[in-house]
């Protein structure tokens, strides 16, 4: 399942935090306590169009109600969650986004989402995610004349997917995921993004 979007709205650079403060304020998500439930409470965002379905639930473009900030929100039916899985994914999500508000920006790879917010409502448990506009890596492959990348893109890929991969381990995660389907790339920016961390474990061995 990808996290991908076509929105045109956006929040600037310099808007993005406090955005990300409203929004979590909102869900009851800000700070993530380890072992903490998600807050059960009525949706702060509003689910504007399918991104894609999988069978661990739905990605939708929604849009939080009180900043207008867009998102990418995973929402798992509660008779489908997977409590374990669920906790570690949103984990690892939280673990990038409180490295980069904790002035950490610098050193975490730029391939990586993070999250906004996580609640639960009477019907889903749901996890908000940086919203990613563009297409997944295999669909970008399949696009191009030669159904191939030139060396230099692929590689530069490469390069920005490892980043990713080291960070991750850096911080004892393992990703155990990794795949065309759960790479974006960017259409602004032409970069790559890592999504869908529901398969992520803590753990050391990396080999």
């Amino acid at each position: 399942m990808s996290f991908v979007g076509t929105s045109r709205a956006s929040s600037s650079t310099s808007s993005r935090s406090s955005d990300d403060a409203s929004c979590a304020s909102d869900a009851g998500a800000a700070p993530l306590m380890h072992g903490a439930a998600c807050p059960r409470i009525s949706s702060p965002f509003e689910k504007i169009s399918c991104l894609g379905e999988g069978g661990f639930g739905d990605v939708w473009l929604a849009r939080c109600r009180s900043s207008g900030l867009h998102v990418a929100l995973k929402e798992v039916p509660r008779v489908q969650a997977d409590a374990r899985r669920l906790w570690l994914e949103r984990a690892v999500l939280s673990e990038v986004s409180e490295a980069r508000h904790q002035g950490e920006a610098s050193t975490v790879s730029p391939a990586l989402v993070g999250l906004v917010a996580s609640f639960a409502t009477p019907f889903a448990v749901c996890l908000a995610m940086d919203l990613v506009e563009g297409a997944t890596l295999n669909e970008h492959v399949r696009a191009a004349p030669t159904r191939s990348l030139p060396e230099a893109q692929a590689r530069w890929y490469v390069a920005e997917i490892a980043g990713a991969l080291d960070w991750l381990h850096g911080c004892s995660w393992l990703y155990r995921d990794l795949k065309m389907t759960n790479v974006l790339v960017c259409s602004k920016t032409g970069r790559v993004k890592l999504v869908d961390f529901g398969f992520a474990r803590r753990g050391t061995h990396v080999g």
